[in-house]
């Protein structure tokens, strides 16, 4: 019986919502009965750091958390898709990767007693906006062809979180001028695959 990949562990982990709990049980179960298919725990972990962008270039404090540089979360993006053996695979030298992007806020979330020392008017649990970005599809620049689609676009699970923040005081308005600066100012991406082989640009 072959046995799950790390990646294949880690998407039924999440598309079961999995604790850990749960999945050493699934695993202890079918060990025990000989169908030894699920990779132990701490590769799961692995994996899935490994979706995250590095974390020097991750900012969090009390009251937000955000990607310091959008640049750096699309190249991670971007290298993270063509790992995907239906691309890797395939001899394209120049790509781009075509993503969405957008901003929504709510307020009347949840509220703790443990009080934040930022705590003011415009800073408190009971708000909470969001800036993400979702890759949508990765297009052959010479051919035209479309070499990956995002399959669920719509779906929180394909969203890249760019910053998640509780504080108020900035306008709507301010913070999507804050994000359409660096998108407008991105640079291309070169990633050698292979020695002699392509480069991709996102």
């Amino acid at each position: 019986m072959k046995i799950l990949s790390d990646t294949e562990a880690l998407s039924a982990f999440i598309d079961l919502d999995l604790t850990k709990a749960q999945y050493m049980y699934l695993k202890n179960l079918t060990n025990e009965r000989k169908c030894c298919i699920f990779p132990p725990y701490y590769k799961i972990q692995e994996i899935k750091r490994s979706c995250y962008p590095p974390s020097c270039t991750i900012e969090i404090t009390n009251t937000y958390a955000k990607v310091i540089n959008i640049q750096d979360l699309l190249d991670h993006t971007a290298a993270r898709i063509l790992k995907i053996d239906s691309v890797f695979q395939k001899q394209h030298r120049s790509l781009i990767l075509y993503c969405k992007w957008g901003c929504d806020g709510s307020s009347g979330q949840s509220q703790y007693k443990q009080i934040l020392a930022e705590e003011s008017e415009t800073i408190s649990d009971a708000n909470l906006f969001i800036t993400s970005l979702v890759p949508i599809r990765l297009v052959d620049v010479q051919s035209g062809s479309v070499v990956w689609q995002n399959p669920i676009p719509s779906s929180v699970r394909c969203c890249r979180p760019i910053s998640h923040n509780r504080d108020y005081s900035q306008t709507v308005v301010e913070r999507e001028e804050k994000a359409a600066f660096q998108l407008i100012h991105l640079s291309r991406m070169k990633l050698k695959k292979n020695p002699g082989k392509e480069n991709a640009k996102s």
